[in-house]
């Protein structure tokens, strides 16, 4: 990837920039992604709420660690265990989040060594008593403590049909407080919080009437799911230290819900085109580019572009 400050260069510059380097390739305006993140913590900030950069978008490990290192975010959401593994040994990044449970010996190994590193706090995401008994046979192995969040499933079903993403088995809040109950008599595990992705707000646009209904009707049952189920497990003792919720796409309205503690974000951050249509991130700009060869005119009105899928 090449970073620099697309702005001050005209079309030969920018060929020029490109000419003698491998292609396909990355180009990121700085500039502008910096923005992004500044525009993003204004708002944050305003609310009292913090970001998790996510690292199944934003896939490089300088700029990740360019975003963990502002004020208001919270640490890193982490895409798998051997990238955990990484930012543990290599940038010492304080928290980490892994966004997905671990069902192999081998990932929950890696967890547990990412955690002995000094100053390294790990969390993990927990949907059944599964992934509590092979946690809590690795952390005991290996002397650590490790932190869990519960995943809840927060999809919208409408008309009978599954709108959003089915994140978890968990709906039912004797379900949920169920698993509570597992996780506190884990020795060496220990509950955080909860995390509830709304696939259905954070990727569907405002351009057609029935995305904006159904989004309006999500929000509303989102927002009352997420908080019935918060209040269930404060009232049964359980420290809600960890609310995270959201999505690049509607982060905006994750910052009026009270029980959220964090957003995930990182795509955001890119400003890609398939969120041109969500009116809400119209002042964020595209800062992420991909450049690709034309080798081909098989028609004067036809252009062979090679290895476009592989950057798609």
């Amino acid at each position: 990837m090449i970073c620099l400050t697309l702005l001050s260069l005209n079309y030969e510059e920018l060929k020029a920039l490109v000419k003698d380097k491998k292609i396909p390739l990355v180009i990121c305006d700085h500039d502008t992604f910096t923005e992004n993140l500044e525009k993003a913590g204004r708002l944050l900030k305003e609310k009292k709420k913090f970001m998790r950069v996510c690292t199944k978008s934003v896939r490089v490990p300088e700029l990740v660690k360019f975003v963990e290192k502002q004020e208001f975010v919270n640490g890193i959401l982490a895409f798998n265990s051997a990238e955990l593994l990484f930012y543990a040994k290599e940038y010492q990044i304080a928290n980490i989040l892994l966004g997905y449970p671990v069902y192999s010996d081998i990932d929950a190994e890696e967890l547990c060594q990412a955690a002995k590193v000094d100053g390294v706090n790990v969390t993990v995401m927990i949907d059944n008593a599964e992934h509590v008994k092979l946690l809590e046979t690795h952390a005991k192995v290996n002397n650590i403590q490790l932190n869990t969040l519960i995943e809840i499933d927060i999809s919208y079903h409408f008309l009978g049909q599954t709108v959003g993403v089915l994140r978890s088995p968990l709906k039912q809040k004797d379900e949920i407080l169920q698993l509570a109950k597992a996780i506190e008599n884990a020795d060496n595990l220990s509950l955080r919080g909860i995390m509830g992705y709304e696939a259905q707000n954070a990727s569907l646009g405002d351009d057609k009437f029935l995305y904006r209904w159904v989004k309006s009707k999500s929000r509303e049952y989102v927002n009352l799911m997420r908080d019935d189920i918060v209040n269930a497990l404060n009232d049964a003792g359980y420290a809600m230290d960890v609310v995270n919720g959201g999505g690049s796409g509607c982060f905006q309205e994750n910052l009026e819900e009270p029980s959220i503690t964090e957003i995930g974000i990182g795509s955001l951050l890119f400003k890609p085109h398939i969120f041109d249509t969500i009116t809400s991130l119209s002042e964020f700009d595209p800062s992420l580019f991909f450049v690709i060869q034309i080798v081909r005119k098989p028609r004067d009105n036809v252009a062979t572009a090679f290895s476009g899928g592989y950057v798609s």
